[in-house]
C-alpha cells in the first residue's frame, strides 16, 4: 500500500503544501531498503532494522527453498530432475506459500498444519542460473522448533534458530560420484580434483529464515519540500537478494501532464 495524502496508487490528488506519505506491505525476502521518489528522484528512504533473534517466543518467518543447481549442459547429460520432498515442524504451523519459479510446469505445495509437501522440476539448461525454482513458505513457530527436511532421499533436522543465523546447502555428492564414474569410467578415488563430486552435485538451498520485522514495513513521513507542480510520487522496494519492485505513481496537482507525462506512459 502506497498513499499520498490518502490518495491510493494510480490516482490524482490536489496539491498541498505538506504531503503525508504512508507505506505498508511486505516483501518475499529480507528488505534492504525502501525508497520514496518524487519525479523519479529519491527524497526519502527507510531501512527496516535487522532483528536480533533472542528468546523463544513464537514468531512469523519466511523460509525460501530453492533446488536445481547441478551438472550443466555439456558436462553430464541428464534429463529434467524432479525434486520431491516435505518440510515438517516439530511445533508450529505453515501459514501460506508463494511461488518462486523461473519457468512453468511447477506444482503448488500442499500445506497441512505443521507439514508442507512439495514437488519441483529443474531443467539442466538452467543449472547455471543464479536463481532456481523454489517456494517461499510463511511459518509460525518458536526458534527452538525443529524443522525436518526430506528431499530426494536426503534427510536433515535442525532448529529454526540455526536457520535464522545462516542458510543451509544440501549437496548430493554421493550421487555425483556415481554419475561421474558412469560417464567417465573412472572410479571416484582417481578423480583429478577432490572438489569434483561437489562441483557436479545437484544442490538445494534452505535460505536464511527472515523474521517478520525484516520483510514487513509500515511507516509514514511528510514531504515538506513540495517543489514544482504537477509532480508524482512512487516507491521502490529493494530486497537483500537484489530483486526490486515498484509501486504505481500517485499524481499531485494535475492529470499527469508536464513533469510526469512521459513517466505515465510506462
Amino acid at each position: 500500500m502506497f498513499k499520498v495524502n490518502g490518495a491510493a496508487m494510480g490516482s490524482v490528488t490536489p496539491a498541498t503544501t505538506v504531503r503525508k506519505i504512508h507505506l505498508r506491505g511486505e516483501a518475499c525476502d529480507r528488505i534492504e531498503r525502501i525508497e520514496v521518489l518524487r519525479d523519479n528522484r529519491v527524497i526519502h528512504f527507510h531501512t527496516p532494522p535487522e532483528a536480533a533473534v533472542t528468546g523463544d517466543q513464537i514468531r512469523t518467518w519466511k523460509l525460501r527453498l530453492e533446488a536445481g543447481w547441478g551438472p550443466k549442459c555439456g558436462e553430464i547429460p541428464l534429463p529434467d530432475r524432479t525434486w520431491t520432498g516435505s518440510l515438517n515442524l516439530a511445533s508450529g504451523r505453515f501459514l501460506n506459500w508463494q511461488p518462486c519459479w523461473i519457468d512453468g510446469g511447477q506444482k503448488p505445495p500442499r500445506l497441512d498444519g505443521a507439514q508442507a509437501s512439495f514437488e519441483l522440476i529443474s531443467r539442466q539448461a538452467q543449472a547455471a542460473e543464479m536463481f532456481q525454482n523454489g517456494l517461499i513458505f510463511t511459518i509460525e513457530a518458536a526458534s527452538s522448533s525443529i524443522l525436518s527436511v526430506e528431499l530426494n532421499g536426503k534427510s536433515e533436522s535442525l532448529p529454526l534458530a540455526t536457520l535464522a543465523d545462516s542458510s543451509r546447502l544440501i549437496a548430493y555428492e554421493r550421487e555425483s560420484r556415481q554419475l561421474i564414474t558412469e560417464v567417465t569410467g573412472c572410479p571416484s578415488e582417481t578423480f583429478p580434483r577432490i572438489s569434483m563430486p561437489f562441483a557436479f552435485a545437484y544442490k538445494c538451498r534452505l535460505h536464511r529464515l527472515v523474521p517478520e520485522s525484516e520483510y514487513h514495513f509500515d511507516f509514514s513521513f511528510e514531504d515538506e519540500d513540495a517543489g514544482a507542480l504537477p509532480c508524482y510520487y512512487r516507491s521502490r522496494v529493494i530486497q537483500r537478494n537484489g530483486q526490486r519492485a515498484w509501486s504505481s505513481p500517485v499524481w499531485v496537482g494535475g492529470e499527469g501532464e508536464g513533469t510526469g507525462g512521459s513517466e505515465r506512459k510506462e
